[in-house]
């Protein structure tokens, strides 16, 4: 599970959900007729770059606004990170409406990578007093340190290791066990798994993570490492939002796996 401190209370949801969280901030209450500034998260491919975000981007603007105008893009700096920022205007009804984005691309931590975008709107103009204020606000942002040494990868899972493995599907909301490394390999798609697609356990129901192994000629492989610290039994928020079980023998539902990983949970 994960914890969420937000500006009102604190949460607990399943690892499965992705955090898309969206904040408004208004100038008015109607929040229609001033301007407004938006923070929102969108998904990123794992081999998604600044770049060619800002050309599928511009390709979106283009397709879903009415009367667009691209001042320009390019890339700029927030809190020490190289953001991409888009000044553009187009029609909504009988208004003009113009938009500045600032756009940034997190790492990926296993969960894939995401776009955390700041975006400010004004109606009919953009001047230097809306101008100061999107920069006064983007200028105050930070972002988080790196990720704590106890989360990083510890060892690489063997090859051959026939032991039991969990796989969850984000989209499909299928648990899938394998009796084998090889078997899950062979099972999930690389391109999903590296956009953070799905979720990986050990047979302890402990969380493990999709990294890379640099071969001796210099390649890159991806295998599942386990994770520095890790608890056992988070496959059990999962089972929360499992909507089929692809089990094996003696474990084909839900009820089998909770009891099997609960029995895990209880042995030192």
């Amino acid at each position: 599970m994960s914890d969420y401190t937000l500006q009102d209370c604190n949460i607990t949801v399943p690892d499965a959900f992705r955090d898309r969280t969206m904040n408004l901030f208004t100038l008015s209450h109607s929040g229609a007729n001033e301007f407004t500034f938006v923070i929102s998260r969108a998904t990123a491919g794992a081999d998604d770059t600044l770049q060619s975000v800002s050309e599928r981007l511009s390709k979106e603007l283009d397709i879903t606004l009415e009367a667009l105008s691209l001042f320009h893009t390019r890339l700029t700096e927030m809190a020490g990170k190289q953001a991409l920022e888009l000044f553009y205007r187009f029609k909504s009804g009988q208004r003009v409406i113009f938009q500045k984005q600032r756009v940034v691309l997190t790492g990926d931590n296993g969960q894939g990578k995401k776009l955390i975008c700041f975006i400010g709107t004004s109606p009919d103009a953009f001047d230097d007093y809306y101008g100061r204020i999107y920069d006064a606000i983007t200028d105050s942002i930070t972002f988080p340190g790196e990720p704590p040494v106890t989360k990083a990868p510890r060892s690489q899972i063997p090859a051959e290791s026939q032991s039991l493995f969990f796989t969850f599907d984000r989209d499909s909301r299928e648990l899938a066990l394998f009796q084998g490394i090889s078997d899950l390999y062979a099972s999930i798609d690389l391109k999903r798994a590296r956009n953070g697609d799905y979720l990986f356990f050990d047979a302890d129901g402990a969380p493990l993570t999709l990294a890379p192994v640099i071969c001796g000629n210099g390649t890159g492989q991806y295998a599942l490492w386990d994770i520095t610290g890790s608890r056992k039994g988070a496959v059990i928020s999962s089972l929360l939002l499992t909507r089929s079980v692809r089990g094996i023998r003696g474990m084909e539902t839900m009820e089998a796996v909770e009891a099997y990983i609960s029995q895990r949970i209880n042995i030192e």
